[in-house]
């Protein structure tokens, strides 16, 4: 689908027939953040993720910033993660690639010498319903779920989100829904609004397609 948008688009979806589909065997590269909470302590939090058969890439530590006090680098095919400082949570980003049925192996540890809190999920799991699980110590807790900009995805060949008054953005909109297979019918309509206003410009149009 290709979109003209001066202002903001909102786009909905959903399936056309309540009939169930089955998933194909491979998934799109997912999006994911790995989030824990100290339950209110400053910890040193140190660990890893990684996966014997799916592919982790594009790891940004929270709010994607150089000096964020969460380090998350890429070291051969495994993130690892350490704190600058004792910290009450932490988080990171990272684009995952792989089968439904491929595993995360997530190890978290309070400081160097403390034992690891181990969990395991699969991206089927993940692409369905977020992970939460006690890290086992003083209400922590681990939270691993698809990121805000892995459900609707903007696709755009502009360098830069700078515009001229009147500038037209042109994108397209990629929607990964969970669970939903390929020839599903699916009723698609979109909303646009003038930007940081709740006018709404166009809108009230709904298109029947079909997932390739």
């Amino acid at each position: 689908m290709r979109v003209i948008v001066v202002g903001c688009a909102v786009l909905l979806w959903s399936p056309a027939s309540p009939a169930q589909s089955t998933p194909p065997a491979e998934q799109s590269p997912m999006r994911l953040r790995v989030f824990w909470d100290s339950g209110g302590a400053a910890v040193s939090w140190r660990g890893e993720v990684s996966s014997e058969t799916a592919q982790l890439s594009e790891v940004n530590a929270w709010g994607g910033q150089a000096d964020s006090s969460t380090l998350a680098t890429l070291r051969d095919a495994r993130v690892v993660v350490f704190a600058r400082q004792p910290q009450r949570n932490g988080a990171f980003d990272m684009t995952v690639r792989g089968a439904p049925d491929d595993v995360l192996r997530i190890e978290l540890r309070r400081g160097d010498n403390s034992q690891p809190s181990v969990r395991e999920v699969s991206l089927r799991q993940l692409s369905s319903a977020p992970l939460q699980a006690s890290l086992g110590e003083q209400g922590s807790v681990l939270h691993v779920y698809r990121a805000a900009d892995d459900y609707l995805r903007v696709r755009t060949e502009h360098e830069q989100l700078i515009f001229a008054p009147g500038e037209k953005l042109h994108f397209s909109l990629e929607a990964a829904l969970p669970n939903v297979g390929p020839h599903t019918p699916l009723d698609l309509s979109a909303e646009l609004y003038q930007a940081r206003s709740s006018t709404q410009v166009a809108g009230g149009v709904t298109q029947r397609t079909t997932v390739p």
